[in-house]
């Protein structure tokens, strides 16, 4: 299944190390959660996103895009493309970020492996960062780390649930930053609902 996880934002943390408890309700609107909580180290905040979307898991996943493409809800996604085939269920995918002026674009390269239960029906794929990748001349690295689930809660509803953590890297402020993520990440969430139920 080949799909293109990335979300705006950013540095290489583990999200795992804070209870879900800490998570604060930045907006709620059309039926979409968007929540931020602090990450240990990090002056950036991370990101969670949930939206119930009237499709099956299978036709959520096939529009999340490919990733030797830009999918059409990423709003900053100038382009991207598998730079590494490792399996079926693990690749290396490089995107290129387009910033807005006055701001140089970003590029960023994650390892984006798929994992899926048969049991539940829930498909989890994680985009993360390989520091050890050199970075483009061209570009400043950005630095991601991201999951996205999607759990079936019927026949016909599926659940979407990202979260995101990310240093977009230079030296943009961190409250500039942090103040944008909860807008972004809603926007983009509502295109993928309106993409996926034909609105």
């Amino acid at each position: 299944m080949r799909i293109m996880i990335f979300f705006m934002a950013m540095m290489l943390t583990s999200l795992n190390g804070v209870s879900d408890e800490s998570w604060v309700l930045a907006l709620d609107e059309d039926q979409l959660q968007i929540y931020t909580k602090p990450v240990p180290g990090s002056p950036f905040l991370a990101v969670k996103g949930v939206v119930k979307i009237n499709a099956t898991p299978k036709q959520l996943a096939a529009s999340l895009g490919s990733d030797n493409e830009c999918a059409k809800w990423r709003k900053m996604c100038k382009s991207s493309r598998v730079i590494e085939q490792i399996s079926e269920d693990e690749r290396i995918v490089h995107t290129i970020l387009d910033l807005p002026w006055p701001l140089s674009d970003r590029d960023v390269v994650n390892r984006v492996t798929v994992e899926r239960c048969a049991r539940t029906g829930r498909i989890t794929v994680k985009a993360v960062s390989d520091p050890k990748l050199p970075p483009s001349k061209k570009y400043v690295r950005a630095l991601s780390n991201t999951s996205i689930e999607i759990l079936p809660v019927s026949d016909t509803a599926t659940r979407l649930t990202l979260i995101s953590h990310a240093d977009m890297g230079g030296d943009l402020p961190p409250d500039r930053i942090n103040e944008r993520i909860p807008r972004g990440t809603l926007e983009d969430l509502r295109v993928l609902k309106s993409l996926v139920e034909g609105r």
